[in-house]
């Protein structure tokens, strides 16, 4: 792809520089450098191109909101084109945590109280009584909660049913069941702005005096409207490398004055690594085998069976 070309062909001048960055599983990014700051481009194609557009609304339900103050990206542009759709945010300096991990192990203890004032923050916002995704019309679904976790069920019983046999199967969608009960038997409140996929490449952080703090809160590609405990569930799935990470995490939140219930949460978990299953097995390839997973002994047998 031409990156040259296509800032021409999007009206964007001036550019100095171009360095491709970690685009995730959907996008290329690059870092365009110039006189007047740097910015970051993020081009989707094909199934993905819907992606751009959701950032924008996203970033822009925060951005235009008491919250404004947050390390989350600026929308700068975003458009759409022919063969591709992009949208351009500011760029934040700082380094993955997962870049960070094996030079400092202390680092989620390091940033917890961070994470934690953005997390209150983003679940503290009015955004009405939606539940769900943003779709390709860029526009929040309006079904119950009820109504989309079982729509969430049915997703992963049609990425499930092509690698599990029978048995596993029944088994991991009763799984899935039993934590949908209890969802919906508990939660009785309104629903949040949720960012869901939160991992060590969504978040960049700065060494600061010897102590890393949070430097940029990205990528909401998988943002959605839901249940705030959701957002701990991938925090404690996909997050968190061992257990008193995490409970550091959730005891900073709750002695914020925010409510956690723990059935619930640990029924997200379930739901969780659910979704982690079906998306690996959705694209053929193991790419992470969460700690403690509900499912470990299935994603191993896919790893061996992938390959990768």
């Amino acid at each position: 792809m031409d990156i040259w070309k296509i800032l021409s062909e999007i009206g964007v001048r001036n550019v100095k520089d171009i360095k491709e960055l970690y685009g995730g599983l959907r996008c290329l990014s690059y870092l365009l450098m110039s006189d007047a700051g740097n910015s970051v481009l993020q081009i989707y194609t094909d199934d993905s191109r819907f992606q751009a557009r959701k950032k924008a609304y996203i970033y822009d339900i925060v951005n235009k909101s008491k919250v404004s103050y947050l390390p989350i990206p600026k929308v700068i542009q975003v458009g759409e084109k022919e063969k591709y759709c992009y949208i351009i945010i500011n760029y934040y300096d700082g380094e993955m945590i997962s870049e960070v991990y094996n030079k400092e192990n202390s680092i989620i203890n390091q940033i917890a109280e961070d994470l934690v004032q953005i997390l209150s923050a983003i679940h503290s916002l009015d955004i009405g009584n939606c539940y769900g995704w943003l779709g390709d019309e860029e526009l929040p679904e309006t079904q119950n909660l009820e109504e989309y976790l079982y729509r969430e069920l049915e997703r992963f019983n049609d990425s499930l049913i092509e690698e599990l046999n029978a048995e596993d199967l029944e088994k991991a969608m009763n799984i899935g069941k039993e934590a949908v009960r209890i969802i919906l038997k508990k939660v009785k409140r309104k629903p949040v702005l949720t960012w869901y996929d939160i991992n060590p490449k969504n978040i960049l952080v700065e060494n600061i005096n010897g102590r890393y703090s949070i430097s940029g809160f990205i990528d909401s590609g998988a943002a959605r409207f839901g249940v705030l405990e959701w957002d701990f569930a991938f925090i404690k799935v996909n997050f968190c490398k061992e257990d008193n990470e995490f409970e550091n995490i959730l005891n900073k939140y709750i002695e914020t004055g925010n409510a956690i219930d723990l059935d619930v949460l640990n029924a997200f978990i379930k739901i969780v690594e659910l979704d982690d299953l079906a998306l690996q097995i959705r694209d053929k390839k193991v790419y992470d085998i969460p700690r403690n997973s509900t499912f470990e002994y299935v994603l191993i047998d896919l790893k061996n069976k992938y390959g990768k």
